[in-house]
């Protein structure tokens, strides 16, 4: 099954934001912008990814909704203490009451201290991660399904072209016979007809497209069963659409039909459409 290599994935849970998106690219390159106290599972991400996907460049962000996160307070209850041995200080000093209160208190620099887990913090960045790279793969089979349908029908298109350039090779061979003996007769030129002959033969053949049609069968034949593997085929489908360009051209330069010349370029178009499409394939 052809997967697209565009996606993107937004999962909360918790104090856990992550965003990935993922873009075509010739390799697997992958990113994080994470924060420092789940640094330490960058490895894991890495792993989780790779053995997911082989190509497109993800960029995956984490953010740490605060509020949740930090949501464990504490007293510092050694400095707590300290302060209130200073209070007692200034009482026995001054003589004066001391008249402050809770409020003032917490105010204090430090007072408040947050709890936090960061091993807990880190599974979860992991399970929510996991979940995320599960919508990825979705989203990629979704798109990927598309992308088969419209190379189907583009190749189907090839298919036909190619079927009535074959047709059109034997017309193409009377024609270039017929406008031998034309020029010939227009020169009133006397040749010898084994000569004529030799020279007619090597024309055709070097005119000939035959070869590239069956090359041009036998790539559009790899291609479609390419499209139904399960395997990553992006790599294997660009360089036969490279080759399928290189016959469209070949046929293009050799033959002088009208026909032919049409088809050849129609035959081309349609090899860049499914080159661009292709492009976006893992």
């Amino acid at each position: 099954m052809i997967k697209s290599m565009t996606a993107f994935a937004r999962i909360s849970t918790g104090p856990i934001n992550w965003e990935i998106k993922s873009v075509n690219h010739r390799y697997l390159d992958l990113s994080f912008r994470i924060p420092e106290s789940v640094k330490t599972i960058e490895k894991e991400l890495t792993n989780k990814l790779q053995s997911n996907f082989s190509r497109g460049k993800f960029e995956c962000s984490l953010k740490l909704d605060e509020k949740t996160y930090l949501s464990k307070l504490t007293l510092n209850k050694t400095l707590l203490r300290k302060i209130q041995e200073l209070q007692n200080e200034v009482k026995v000093e001054t003589g004066i009451e001391n008249s402050g209160d809770i409020l003032s208190v917490l105010r204090w620099p430090d007072m408040i201290e947050f709890e936090r887990d960061d091993e807990d913090l880190q599974d979860e960045a992991l399970s929510s991660f996991t979940n995320a790279i599960e919508e990825i793969k979705e989203m990629r089979e979704i798109e990927g399904k598309e992308i088969s349908k419209i190379l189907k029908l583009k190749l189907s298109a090839i298919e036909n072209l190619t079927r009535e350039i074959r047709r059109e090779v034997p017309k193409i061979q009377d024609a270039l016979e017929t406008k031998l003996r034309s020029k010939l007769e227009e020169l009133k030129i006397q040749v010898d007809p084994e000569r004529y002959e030799q020279e007619l033969v090597f024309l055709i053949q070097k005119m000939d497209i035959q070869e590239e049609i069956d090359r041009l069968e036998a790539h559009t034949k790899e291609v479609a069963r390419n499209i139904d593997l399960s395997e990553p085929v992006g790599r294997k489908l660009d360089f036969l659409m490279q080759e399928l360009n290189r016959e469209a051209n070949t046929i293009s330069s050799k033959s002088h039909a009208l026909f032919t010349s049409s088809s050849s370029v129609d035959l081309k178009v349609l090899i860049e459409q499914m080159r661009e499409q292709i492009q976006n394939i893992e």
